[in-house]
């Protein structure tokens, strides 16, 4: 189990630069409001998932007035130390492990696992459904790699793909992109399906040592997930 032996930041929210080193597997930041103690914690999982608890978007995590953040950390994990790194500058992240640097964030996310209990939680259950994918989409990441590389390839192809569609629209580059979608999102959809039903499991057989009950997850996807079908579906749409 990795256990935090020390963590720095640069530039990371409102933290211009600190380092912190820890002893003992039990850690309690205390201090005023806004004085920055879930920011550490974030910056803490951010080495983790590399995604952030609270936002979506990197450039919420630099600090006012700088161009990009920094955060490293050792741990000790397999009864050794390491040493992990995270760069930042705007869209372009360098990720590194020890004096290897790391080019597939699917690898990089394998070092450490860590668990956020946030008041946030609770729109997981009773918010929006892009809460619930959200929640899903960390979950499946830290434990499977290849899920992570086809979320990354499919946003990355959403994105381009919704670009050449803004006026003037360009369809033929607009077409390029579906391939991909069309690869990745049948995977996506499986996976999750998955998952919420090892999460129902888990849920229930928690509930049934305190008394019983029942939970259930409903998954309902909203697009084919036969890849030829969902690439027919985006080229009948991509005029709409």
């Amino acid at each position: 189990m990795a256990l935090f032996e020390q963590l720095k930041l640069a530039d990371f929210r409102n933290c211009e630069r600190g380092e912190f080193s820890f002893s003992g597997e039990k850690i309690v930041f205390t201090g005023p409001n806004g004085s920055g103690k879930t920011n550490l914690l974030e910056s803490i999982c951010f080495l983790s998932i590399l995604r952030s608890f609270r936002s979506a978007s990197g450039r919420e995590l630099t600090r006012i007035g700088s161009r990009g953040f920094e955060l490293s950390a050792r741990i000790r994990s397999r009864e050794y130390p390491e040493m992990l790194k995270v760069i930042q500058q705007g869209n372009r992240r360098e990720t590194w492990v020890g004096s290897n640097r790391i080019r597939r964030s699917s690898e990089f996310i394998r070092e450490f696992r860590a668990v956020v209990f946030v008041p946030e939680d609770r729109s997981i259950v009773g918010g929006s459904s892009s809460f619930r994918r959200r929640f899903f989409d960390m979950l499946i990441s830290t434990l499977d790699g290849i899920y992570l590389a086809s979320l990354v390839n499919f946003n990355r192809a959403l994105a381009q793909r919704n670009r050449a569609l803004k006026v003037p629209a360009k369809p033929a580059i607009a077409a390029a992109f579906e391939p991909e979608l069309a690869k990745n999102a049948p995977l996506i959809a499986r996976r999750r399906r998955e998952f919420s039903g090892l999460v129902e499991a888990e849920m229930n057989r928690l509930l049934q040592q305190r008394g019983g009950g029942e939970f259930r997850i409903l998954y309902r996807c909203d697009y084919p997930e036969d890849a030829e079908e969902y690439r027919s579906l985006l080229e009948r749409s991509r005029e709409k």
